[in-house]
């Protein structure tokens, strides 16, 4: 399967249900047996995300998948698993979840992704349970395209990271 078509069918993990986050999984697996470091860093990014929607994300996954794109020198991928990361940290009411926040933060702020970092420091300054923020991830129906009050959340990946919470 070519190169583009995996890591389409991989993206399909994005929705949060389980036989796409398997065939993610699966596509890692092949590509990292091919030494593709890139395919298999998207699509592992695209089932942990996928698992974070369907409320079983793990912190040390995605930071595990930053490190990756560090190790790629893809900055901006690894913005968005520390702020996966920090999801997941909240979700999970991890002890770790304040620094994850501040982590995801800082690296957002290097890469300029504002709304990656609005993001970052809301989850930071908040207090409220992740439900209230319109970010929990309990409800594979809703995951994180829950609405945040007042604000939409829109996450994209495809073409660009993009994060747009209401307007911004």
């Amino acid at each position: 399967v070519p190169w583009c078509e995996q890591l389409s069918m991989a993206a399909r993990a994005l929705d949060g249900e389980a036989k796409h986050i398997r065939w993610a999984d699966r596509a890692a697996r092949q590509a990292s047996a091919a030494h593709d470091g890139w395919l298999a860093a998207l699509a592992r990014s695209f089932a942990a995300i996928g698992r974070l929607r369907a409320g079983s994300g793990d912190p040390t996954e995605l930071g595990d998948l930053a490190l990756e794109f560090r190790q790629l020198r893809a900055g901006a991928f690894e913005a968005i698993m520390l702020a996966m990361r920090a999801i997941a940290s909240r979700q999970a009411e991890d002890e770790t979840a304040a620094d994850d926040c501040r982590r995801a933060e800082t690296s957002a702020r290097t890469c300029g992704m504002r709304s990656l970092q609005a993001l970052s420091l809301r989850l930071l300054q908040s207090r409220e349970p992740l439900g209230s923020l319109g970010l929990a991830a309990s409800d594979p129906e809703a995951g994180l395209a829950q609405r945040i009050p007042d604000r939409a959340l829109d996450i994209r990946c495809f073409g660009g990271f993009e994060l747009r919470i209401g307007d911004e």
